[in-house]
C-alpha cells in the first residue's frame, strides 16, 4: 500500500469520523464484473489512503469492473485519514463493497494502543453486508529515519505485537484482521512464523504472474497486483484482486452463513467417509445439493466427534470443532476459499465426558457461536465460545434433560427473535425447545417417526426462504423439513446426494 507522506511520528490529522458501515442503502455489486468472469482473477478492486484524494473517481472505477476497496483508516498512534469520511461515502455511493485498513508502526505504540486508535478513527467493523473484514498493514520501515526496516523489533516482539492487535480488534468487532505483508517482510522481519495461520492473507506482489506467498501461507484471500506507480492502471490507487468469487467475497462481509463451508454464501452439507476424509457437498440454496462434493483438505480420524461449529474466528467462513478420544477439542478454521486448515493446537479436554455436544448458533448475543453440551448427570449446559478464541463458564439451562439422542441448533425456529434449540427424545418425537430471555421455554412438538433416523441435524436455512430448517439421515437418504419461522415443520422430502452419504460414518 502507498504510504502517507508524513512520517508516522508526524502530528494527528483531523478525522470527523464516519464508522464504518454507515450510509445509506446502495446497488447491488452484482453487476460489478464488466463481463461474466472466467477466473478468480476477475473479481477486482483496489486499496487507496488519504493522499489519492478526496473525490477518486469510484463510479468510473465501480464502471471499469471494480468490485471492492479498502481504504486508509489510521496509522500508527497518531495518522488519521483526512480524506476518509467522503472516501468511504463515494465508495458506498457507487456500490463497492468497503473495507479498512491499518498502517502498522509497531515501534510507536503497543499492539493494543493502536487497536483503540484504529477502532476509535473509524476503523469499526458492521454487520451490513457491504463492510469487509478489517486489515492490518504490515511493511517495511521506509518513513522513519534511524529505525530500520524492521521497525528495531525482533520477530518475536512483532509477533506479538500482532497478537496484540488482532485481538484487541477481534473483541472490539468479533471479526479477525486481514494480514496485509510481502513475502520479504515475512522473512525478513517475522522469520516466517505460523503464527497467524487462521488470519486470511492479502500478499503485495506486484508485476508478478502469481502471487508470491509468505512462507506458511498456502493461500490467499486478495493479492495486490499493481502499484499503479504511473497512473496508468483502470483504477485509483493500487491495484488488487480478490482470490475467489463475487458471491465468495460477498460473503466476507457477512460471517453468518454459519454452515458454508465454500464461501457462496450457501449452506452445505459436511460428511465424514469411512475412510476419514471429509468432504463438502455443495448447496444449492433452494433445499437440494448441486451434487458436487470436494474434499475440505482434512483427515480425520472416524472415531472423532465432528461438529459443525459456524465461523469461529471472524473471517467470514464456517470453522469445524472436533473432539478426539481422549476429549481433547480442536478446531479446524475454514478457508475463504474453501476447504479446511490445521488445527490451532487443544483449547479444551474433557469433553468426552459428555453425551451430546452441538453447536447451536449465537445463544449470548455477542455475535458468536456458541454450544450445549449434556452431562452424564442429565444437565444441559450453555457453553459459550468467547471472542479470545477459547470457551467461557458455562451455563446451566436445564438440570433435567434427559431422554434425548440428539440435540442441535440451526436458528429462530419460532419466529421470536431467539435462537432455539432442536431435540430428538428417544420415542423419535422432534421438539423445539425455544430459547427465551429468561432461559428455556415449554417445547413445541414437531414432526414424528423419527427414532430410526442415524442422525437429525440442521445447517440452517437450507431451502433459501429464510427460515431454519431440520435435516435427518436414515442410511443414506437425506430429507429435508422445511421450517416455516413460527414452530412448524412441512412434510419431509428427499435430497438427493451423493452415494457416500450412504457409508459415511458423519453427515452435518
Amino acid at each position: 500500500m502507498i504510504r502517507a507522506s508524513v512520517a508516522i511520528a508526524a502530528a494527528a490529522l483531523t478525522a470527523t469520523g464516519v464508522v464504518a458501515g454507515s450510509g445509506a442503502a446502495v446497488a447491488s455489486t452484482a453487476t460489478c464484473y464488466q463481463s461474466t468472469p472466467t477466473s478468480t482473477a476477475a473479481v477486482k478492486g483496489f486499496d487507496i489512503f488519504e493522499g489519492t484524494g478526496a473525490s477518486p473517481d469510484f463510479s468510473g472505477a465501480r464502471a471499469k469492473g471494480a468490485c471492492f476497496v479498502y481504504i486508509k483508516a489510521s496509522g500508527g498512534v497518531k495518522v488519521t485519514n483526512a480524506n476518509f469520511d467522503s472516501q468511504w461515502q463515494g465508495a458506498r455511493a457507487a456500490g463497492l463493497l468497503t473495507g479498512t485498513y491499518h498502517l502498522a508502526a509497531p515501534n510507536t505504540g503497543t499492539g493494543a494502543q493502536q487497536a483503540a486508535w484504529f477502532l476509535g478513527h473509524d476503523g469499526q467493523w458492521s454487520a451490513d453486508g457491504r463492510t469487509l473484514p478489517p486489515a492490518l498493514d504490515l511493511e517495511v520501515n521506509d518513513q522513519q529515519t534511524g529505525v530500520n526496516a524492521c521497525y528495531n523489533m525482533t520477530p518475536s516482539a512483532l509477533v506479538a505485537w500482532i497478537q496484540q492487535f488482532s485481538g484487541a480488534v477481534r473483541v472490539a468487532t468479533t471479526r479477525t484482521p486481514i494480514i496485509y505483508t510481502s513475502k520479504s517482510f515475512w522473512a525478513d522481519c517475522m522469520n516466517n512464523t505460523n503464527a497467524f495461520m487462521s488470519h486470511a492473507l492479502w500478499v503485495t506482489s506486484p508485476g508478478t504472474s502469481t502471487p508470491a506467498l509468505p512462507a506458511n501461507f498456502a493461500s490467499y484471500s486478495f493479492w495486490q497486483t499493481s502499484l499503479n506507480t504511473n497512473g496508468t492502471d483502470p483504477f485509483p490507487g493500487d491495484q488488487d484482486t480478490f482470490h475467489g468469487t463475487l458471491a465468495q467475497l460477498e460473503a466476507l462481509t457477512n460471517p453468518s452463513a454459519a454452515h458454508d463451508y465454500t464461501g457462496d454464501g450457501v449452506p452445505d452439507i459436511l460428511s465424514l467417509s469411512a475412510g476419514g476424509t471429509l468432504h463438502s457437498n455443495t448447496g444449492a440454496g433452494n433445499g437440494t445439493l448441486t451434487g458436487e462434493e470436494t474434499s475440505t483438505g482434512r483427515a480425520v480420524d472416524g472415531r472423532w466427534r465432528i461438529i459443525p461449529a459456524g465461523d469461529l474466528d471472524g473471517d467470514g467462513v464456517a470453522d469445524v470443532l472436533a473432539i478426539d478420544p481422549s476429549g481433547n477439542v480442536v478446531i479446524y478454521y475454514g478457508k475463504a476459499g474453501g476447504g479446511l486448515g490445521t488445527n490451532g493446537g487443544i483449547i479444551a479436554k474433557g469433553w468426552n465426558a459428555f453425551p451430546i455436544v452441538a453447536a447451536v448458533g449465537d445463544f449470548t448475543g455477542d455475535g458468536l457461536p456458541d454450544f450445549v453440551v449434556t452431562t452424564k448427570s442429565g444437565q444441559l449446559w450453555l457453553v459459550p465460545f468467547t471472542k479470545y478464541r477459547q470457551f467461557g463458564p458455562h451455563t446451566v439451562l436445564s438440570t433435567n434433560f434427559t431422554g434425548f439422542t440428539a440435540i442441535a441448533g440451526g436458528g429462530d425456529y419460532n419466529g421470536d427473535g431467539y435462537n432455539d434449540l432442536i431435540a430428538r427424545t428417544a420415542a423419535g418425537q422432534l421438539w423445539i425447545v425455544p430459547h427465551t430471555a429468561k432461559g428455556l421455554g415449554t417445547h413445541i412438538v414437531g414432526p414424528s417417526g423419527l427414532a430410526s433416523a442415524t442422525q437429525v441435524f440442521s445447517v440452517g436455512d437450507f431451502d433459501g426462504d429464510g427460515r431454519p430448517d431440520v435435516l435427518t439421515r436414515t442410511g443414506g437418504v437425506v430429507s429435508l423439513y422445511a421450517g416455516d419461522g413460527a414452530g412448524h415443520f412441512a412434510a419431509p422430502v428427499t435430497v438427493s446426494g451423493p452415494a457416500e452419504l450412504g457409508t459415511t460414518t458423519f453427515v452435518g
